[in-house]
C-alpha cells in the first residue's frame, strides 16, 4: 500500500510542475482551485512541488561541482589513484542510504566497503 500512495504522491507532485498550480495567475488572483479542499490540496501539492525543485537545484549543483573536482584531479593527480577512487562512487550512495534512509549493511557489505576504503589509502600511500 506505501508505494502505491507514493506513487500518487509523486503524481501529484508531477501534475503541479506541470500545471503551474502554485504560481500566480496573470490578474494577481490566486491560481488554486477555489473549493476549500482543493486549496490545501493544492498548497500541499505546491509546497511539495517547491520542495522537489529545491531538491533538483541542489543536486545539479552539487552534480557540477562533483565534475569540477573530478577534472581538477584527472589533470593534476596521478591517473592511476584517480581511476581506482571513481570507481568507488558507490560508497557514497551506501553512505547517503545510511544516513538519509537508515538502511543498514550486511556484515559482508560492511567488510567489503571497509576493505575498499583500506585499499585507497593504500594506493595513497604507495603511490
Amino acid at each position: 500500500m506505501l508505494p502505491v500512495l507514493f506513487a500518487a504522491r509523486r503524481h501529484r507532485v508531477v501534475r503541479a510542475l506541470l500545471a503551474g498550480i502554485d504560481a500566480p495567475a496573470a490578474d494577481g488572483g490566486s491560481a488554486a482551485p477555489a473549493a476549500a479542499t482543493d486549496d490545501v490540496a493544492g498548497q500541499q501539492v505546491g509546497r511539495a512541488a517547491r520542495s522537489a525543485i529545491r531538491a533538483a537545484v541542489a543536486a545539479g549543483l552539487l552534480l557540477g561541482v562533483a565534475n569540477v573536482c573530478l577534472m581538477i584531479a584527472l589533470h593534476a593527480g596521478d591517473l592511476a589513484v584517480v581511476a581506482v577512487l571513481i570507481g568507488l562512487y558507490p560508497v557514497a550512495t551506501i553512505l547517503l542510504a545510511r544516513i538519509v534512509l537508515g538502511e543498514r549493511l550486511s556484515r559482508i557489505q560492511l567488510v567489503g566497503v571497509v576493505a575498499a576504503l583500506v585499499a585507497c589509502v593504500m594506493l595513497g600511500l604507495g603511490g
